[in-house]
């Protein structure tokens, strides 16, 4: 693949529509090609992706050797799911060196990546610890619902991701079903 292989997909207060977005996006690039797609969420047991990850076989994969393994669950080998806080504190092991190694492993190993980005509280509270994952987005879309959403909300999430220079791809509408 060339181009974009690092997806970002958040949103304000809509951790379900993330996730269906991603799953959509992850469904569309696996039928169109071969493709090799990670999905990276601290969310994996609710919303969206519970019922998928549920019937997902398990893998260990070893990023650095032996000593460090993470779980996998690979969905009929269409698509894995990693749970970001396996990674996240991977990256807080000082004994492998760079703290985004970890991060660079993932994106690396994969030809598609979609982060399922934590609420901005979750991330403002611990910032350095997201900070290698934040690095690795090469695009985010954020979304909204047209009713709900307080642009304040929306430019707040704005602000803080080009703070770290990675600059919004777009809105995605939220749409609310009767």
């Amino acid at each position: 693949i060339s181009g974009v292989k690092s997806f970002a997909i958040s949103s304000t207060g809509y951790q379900t529509s993330q996730q269906k977005t991603i799953l959509g996006l992850a469904c569309f690039f696996d039928h169109k090609d071969d493709y090799k797609i990670a999905i990276v969420s601290d969310n994996l047991q609710q919303g969206a992706f519970s019922d998928i990850v549920s019937i997902s076989k398990t893998y260990e994969s070893s990023l650095f050797g032996e000593d460090y393994k993470i779980k996998v669950k690979s969905f009929y080998n269409h698509f894995d799911f990693i749970n970001l806080n396996d990674l996240l504190d991977l990256s807080a092991n000082q004994e492998l060196g760079e703290y985004d190694s970890v991060f660079d492993y993932i994106v690396d190993s994969y030809d598609l990546v979609f982060w399922d980005v934590p609420e901005l509280h979750k991330i403002q509270l611990d910032s350095e610890r997201y900070f290698p994952m934040i690095m690795k987005f090469e695009s985010i879309s954020i979304i909204v619902s047209k009713k709900i959403s307080k642009q304040s909300d929306i430019d707040e999430l704005q602000q803080f991701f080009l703070g770290y220079g990675i600059n919004m791809k777009g809105l995605l509408f939220e749409e609310k079903n009767n």
